[in-house]
């Protein structure tokens, strides 16, 4: 038997055994809300300690662990970790915040921004980005088409709505908004505002997650300008960085994304974040971290000196004399130690 049948069967027990009871209409009416709601109510509590619901079992907000992760399992973003973290956890410990949370991740690819959404769904959520709650949205899969704008408005209009709706906690992260049509993701500002609600609906416990290549050349022309003037990496400050990625994402060339959006001239984004370019040695701890994930060591300082230059001479670093800043990242990493450790390793990859 469906649970909707099951709950209608026992409202309808309850109200036949009053009735043949004798009992008034009116106290049958009564008894039966009342059993109604008391079963609802206990339901709703069985259901969602079983089934993933809009509730505290669910919704975790682990912000001591997603310190923790963004200071162990992120490499060379000294701008990202505490920002992203004070942020998130300003958002989320305020009961009634101002206006939804909107980052802007950018930077250049395999820098980590994808990574640090699915430490800030782990973080925030008990099953991740598998939450139902978490809603993963592709800029190139789910909108490919320019001349179809009015179309994505109005699907991404009614997404956003019909889960806020349900859950208004919800997390929105938006992956390569860069190659977007120009002028969908306005579509997002009526959530990002500070309207009290919209609709009877409110939006402002909900966060928004933008990740963009967008701006990636500034981050990558400053980094570099910075390590030629004889200046130490973690020198580099976000005020800088944030007007220089600001300039550079509401005039990219693509046309696509923030480019002159109302996001930025309405001053809707909390913060932008850039990823800076990672170097060689960044890398090197990506490799260590993959082998001991995969199995193939227990802790990081075992693998050899020997065993990451293997992996590294199969990735890709910026041409020029200094070769500072590897192309990829460490989006490829997994993919050539599974090539280079594949008869090596002990477990199977």
């Amino acid at each position: 038997m469906r649970r909707q049948d099951l709950c209608t069967s026992i409202i309808l027990t309850s109200f036949l055994t009053v009735v043949l009871c004798g009992e008034p209409f009116t106290a049958v009416y009564a008894g039966a809300a009342a059993v109604s709601a008391a079963f609802i109510a206990s339901y709703s509590y069985v259901s969602c300690y079983f089934y993933e619901c809009c509730s505290e079992r669910w919704i975790i907000h682990n912000v001591t662990g997603l310190r923790a992760n963004l200071e162990q399992k992120l490499y060379g973003q000294h701008l990202v970790g505490k920002v992203v973290a004070n942020h998130i956890q300003a958002h989320v410990r305020n009961k009634n915040p101002h206006k939804a949370l909107a980052l802007s991740f950018h930077g250049s690819t395999g820098t980590g921004k994808n990574h640090v959404s699915r430490i800030i769904a782990e973080a925030l959520y008990k099953k991740g980005l598998h939450s139902k709650n978490v809603h993963l949205i592709s800029s190139t899969k789910e909108f490919p088409h320019q001349e179809m704008l009015p179309l994505y408005k109005d699907r991404l209009r009614d997404m956003i709505e019909k889960q806020v709706k349900i859950c208004a906690q919800s997390l929105f992260i938006f992956d390569e908004i860069d190659k977007m049509p120009s002028g969908l993701i306005d579509t997002v500002k009526p959530y990002l505002d500070y309207h009290e609600h919209l609709n009877g609906v409110n939006y402002r416990q909900a966060i928004f997650l933008f990740l963009s290549n967008a701006g990636s050349n500034a981050i990558i022309k400053h980094s570099l300008d910075h390590f030629r003037e004889g200046k130490r990496r973690e020198e580099i400050q976000l005020v800088d960085m944030e007007n220089i990625l600001a300039k550079a994402v509401i005039n990219t060339d693509t046309k696509g994304g923030l480019w002159h959006s109302e996001l930025i001239a309405k001053h809707l984004i909390t913060a932008f974040i850039p990823f800076l370019p990672l170097t060689r040695k960044h890398v090197q701890d990506c490799v260590r971290d993959v082998l001991v994930t995969k199995g193939c060591y227990r802790r990081p300082k075992e693998v050899s000196q020997y065993t990451v230059d293997n992996v590294l001479k199969e990735l890709t670093f910026n041409s020029g004399e200094e070769q500072l800043f590897s192309v990829t990242g460490c989006k490829r990493v997994a993919e050539k130690v599974d090539f280079v450790m594949l008869d090596s390793c002990k477990v199977e990859l």
